[in-house]
């Protein structure tokens, strides 16, 4: 009995030994991205290990002995300079680093290695347009232009800057691509004064250049008399060819009360500062100009900026009509009627009410009235119980949609999303100007099922059979791993296949093959996990445990 009881003793004094020592990867941290040829510092932290031998083996996608590299030999002093190999194929790796002893390990996060970037070729920005001397007018289309050197992002994002270039004013455009232009209408709200644009590239260490100074002038003011032509076109003595004739809106707009809009026409005789009158079912209710109207020049054409009145009534029977003389060829209306809907307002179209398989794209499509920023989208239980969830937040308002998968998403509050509960998604202006939401619709989750391998015993280099299958309505892939038991507790030992759709797959359990991979322990359980790739949280499978002798 007492030898019993000793035998117990050193078995958890060594088992505690064995807990206590471990590795714990600092970098590569997951998500990192190394460029093939840098010179890189691989770094972790070690506790109660008694080995000093330190072995990094290197894998591509994941821990498989088919996928091994390369191993990296040093001591532990908690940092390997590594530079990386020209040769390595760009994609992405993990590291495992243990002791030559076997009994200390850690692993580190998934981490991308990119094609080299011209390390002989500095990443370089020139903004070549706007230039020093230029005037741009407000309501213009103008394009900024710029050169590249070097490799670099293949998107940028555009700001215009104050006069010193030390604080932005506003955002061009968040994300464009760097083809070395960019097409901007000046809005005619800007205030007048000296600007700068500033170009920065997405990456990690951004490209950034900053234009020298320049104006953003007034439309110049037009104090002309009502019959003075600036070109002329003269039109055919006899010809019924309309002066005039309403672009902007010409029937079947919806338009929004509060927000910007441009009211176009094309002139063919030339400019007259026209009237502009707002009609509602044939009667004018607004009248704009002459005086004090300066339309701006456009492609044969004019503009003229229109903040749509608050206090205007919500209707279908809406036209614009221009004046520009006493004959019937000087004035048009539109074709037929717009209409202006109430103030700033959300409507989300997508989803329609249906059912929703939680591993499933579903795009989320909504209507922004008026509304020029980003919105936040969230996700709310239909009873309103539990706080919302947010899927996505400064997304622009206009186009209106992405496609969604609900993937792990959780409530504020803690709690799951809950197969056939109904919930509606709510998309609401980031300034909390306006919002909509859904119809509501019902999340239902699919399962899965581990077949096999069942219940009983393996050896090391047996082959494990797995075979996997699903409910109808599950899409995507699934993540196979093997979980080993430790006490009451099941941990992750090994991911066997990271993405697969295949539901018979074979694995054969590792013995002892050298420096590359750890032999197996065995005298312990394990069993399989399955998980849905896009949803890992809820749409998961375990199989019955065996026995590893």
């Amino acid at each position: 009995m007492k030898k019993f009881t000793l035998a117990i003793i050193v078995t958890l004094f060594i088992t505690g030994l064995l807990v206590s020592q471990t590795i714990t990867v600092t970098s590569p941290a997951a998500g990192s991205i190394w460029d093939k040829g840098s010179a890189q510092n691989i770094t972790w932290r070690s506790s109660d290990c008694s080995d000093t031998s330190i072995k990094i083996n290197i894998f591509r996608n994941s821990i498989l002995e088919a996928n091994f590299v390369e191993q990296l030999t040093c001591t532990d002093t908690g940092s390997k300079s590594w530079t990386i190999p020209l040769s390595y194929t760009a994609g992405n790796y993990i590291l495992r680093i243990k002791t030559a002893d076997n009994l200390c390990r850690g692993d580190s996060g998934l981490f991308e290695i990119r094609d080299a970037r011209d390390l002989t070729e500095t990443p370089e920005i020139n903004i070549t347009s706007p230039t020093s001397s230029s005037d741009w007018k407000r309501g213009t289309l103008k394009r900024i232009t710029w050169t590249k050197t070097g490799d670099m992002h293949g998107r940028v994002k555009i700001h215009l800057m104050n006069s010193g270039g030390t604080a932005e004013v506003r955002t061009i455009s968040s994300n464009t691509q760097n083809d070395l232009n960019h097409l901007w209408l000046v809005p005619v709200t800007q205030a007048a004064g000296i600007y700068r644009i500033r170009i920065q590239t997405f990456d990690r260490d951004p490209v950034t250049d900053t234009s020298p100074a320049f104006d953003i002038i007034r439309t110049p003011s037009l104090a002309l008399q009502q019959n003075t032509v600036l070109e002329t076109r003269a039109i055919t003595p006899g010809s019924t060819q309309p002066v005039i004739r309403v672009v902007y809106p010409n029937g079947g707009e919806n338009i929004t009360r509060g927000s910007r809009m441009e009211i176009r026409w094309e002139c063919v005789e030339g400019f007259n500062p026209p009237k502009i009158k707002i009609q509602k079912n044939g009667r004018t209710i607004k009248t704009y100009g002459p005086d004090r109207l300066y339309p701006v020049p456009s492609r044969g054409g004019y503009i003229w900026p229109w903040i749509v009145p608050s206090n205007l009534t919500p209707g279908t029977d809406y036209k614009v009509r221009i004046e520009k003389g006493d004959f019937s060829r000087s004035n048009d209306i539109s074709d037929r009627n717009f209409t202006i809907t109430s103030d700033l307002n959300i409507e989300v179209t997508e989803p329609r009410g249906s059912g929703l398989t939680a591993t499933n794209g579903t795009f989320i499509r909504w209507r922004a009235g008026g509304i020029e920023g980003d919105v936040n989208v969230h996700l709310q239980a239909a009873e309103g119980r539990g706080g919302p969830l947010l899927i996505r937040s400064n997304v622009p308002a206009t186009p209106g949609s992405f496609l969604w998968y609900v993937g792990d998403l959780r409530t504020s509050a803690g709690g799951r999303i809950l197969s056939g509960n109904r919930y509606k998604v709510i998309v609401t202006a980031a300034d909390g100007s306006a919002s909509g939401e859904s119809n509501s619709f019902q999340i239902m989750k699919p399962t899965l099922e581990v077949i096999a391998p069942n219940r009983g015993e393996k050896r090391p280099g047996d082959n494990l059979n797995i075979r996997w299958n699903n409910s109808p309505g599950f899409h995507g892939d699934v993540k196979i791993i093997l979980q080993r038991q430790s006490g009451s507790t099941w941990f992750q030992y090994e991911v066997l296949f990271p993405s697969t759709h295949d539901k018979n797959v074979d694995w054969t359990i590792y013995s002892n093959r050298g420096a590359t991979l750890d032999p197996i322990p065995t005298g312990t359980y394990y069993r399989i996990r399955i998980e849905s790739v896009r949803c890992p949280i809820e749409v998961v499978a375990i199989g019955e445990r065996f026995y590893l002798r």
